[in-house]
């Protein structure tokens, strides 16, 4: 389990990376982290809509 503050990212819940492995970059940030500024409604259902398209995606292979 990875602590996160980035409650931004498509990939945070409830303080924690849902990824089952997170790889840093140079300066020590998350490579597949995707900073948004809108409100948190909104992060939310993105998020749940981009997870599942990522499931269908994996599925697929």
């Amino acid at each position: 389990m990875v602590f996160c503050e980035n409650s931004y990212c498509i990939y945070w819940r409830h303080g924690v990376c849902t990824l089952d492995e997170v790889k840093l970059g140079t300066l020590g940030q998350c490579d597949s982290c995707i900073l948004v500024d809108i409100d948190e409604e909104v992060v939310e259902r993105k998020r749940n809509e981009s997870i599942q398209i990522l499931e269908l995606e994996d599925f697929d292979w």
